[in-house]
């Protein structure tokens, strides 16, 4: 639900950003909270679940937000929902980089078909890299978010032309 909802908003207001304005609002929406959730969440665990406690630079690493990548473990087990979010909010940096706002569909569309050729290559490093990372496991939540933001914006044959378009990549 949680990745729905950031697929929704995201995309809701897509068109009125500029690609500065979203950068900030991101940052600005995570990392503070987050940081002071790790220097809350550090010595809690480390006091009353030892064994779950990570070393210091894997708490260092955790600051990053890309500690699955770098192979640290996460302070708390729920940190592991923020790799997803940062590759979604890289596919909106993308559509603001490209002025493509107005086009979002056609990356929704992209998205999707990514995803469905990664499932069927089997043994790729790709796949694999992005069922690691959780990618490719929670993509389509984020994508059916922002389907929905976007077909609450446009008229009804734009809504048919996406869902033609993701049967058409499923049959």
């Amino acid at each position: 639900m949680f990745f729905l909802l950031s697929g929704y908003f995201s995309i809701r207001n897509i068109e009125q950003t500029t690609l500065v304005k979203y950068m900030i609002k991101r940052f600005l929406k995570l990392f503070p909270v987050y940081w002071v959730a790790i220097l809350i969440t550090m010595p809690l665990v480390a006091t009353f679940l030892p064994s779950r406690s990570v070393s210091i630079k894997d708490m260092l690493l955790n600051f990053t937000m890309l500690q699955t990548i770098l192979g640290a473990e996460n302070v708390d087990g729920a940190y592991w929902t923020l790799f997803p979010e940062l590759v979604f909010y890289i596919f909106i940096f993308l559509v603001l980089i490209l002025k493509k706002q107005k086009n979002i569909d056609k990356f929704i569309f992209f998205y999707v078909l990514i995803q469905v050729i990664l499932l069927v290559i089997p043994d790729s490093s790709m796949i694999i890299l992005a069922k690691k990372f959780n990618t490719l496991i929670y993509g389509h939540c984020f994508m059916a978010g922002a389907s929905i933001a976007y077909l609450e914006k446009y008229d009804n044959k734009q809504c048919v032309s996406i869902i033609e378009k993701i049967k058409a990549i499923l049959v």
